[in-house]
């Protein structure tokens, strides 16, 4: 299974009758004590394209940097 059917299968479990919160939050503050669950789609292993380059390239680098604005609001 990968992360765009994970997010669907929770898309039907938490269904409009259950109550949910999407908190964006970055790992150097740690996971929020009151998370139940917590996924990270934001990783770039996820991105096909991205998925077999380290860091040390500028494409990666930037996606996490964009990714890490977007969670800071």
């Amino acid at each position: 299974m990968n992360v765009h059917q994970l997010k669907e299968v929770f898309g039907v479990l938490f269904s409009k009758d259950t109550h949910d919160n999407n908190l964006y939050f970055v790992y150097k503050y740690g996971v929020p004590n009151d998370a139940d669950i917590v996924l990270d789609f934001s990783n770039p292993f996820f991105v096909k394209d991205l998925n077999e380059l380290t860091s040390d390239y500028k494409v990666v680098s930037d996606y996490v940097l964009i990714h890490q604005k977007l969670s800071n609001g």
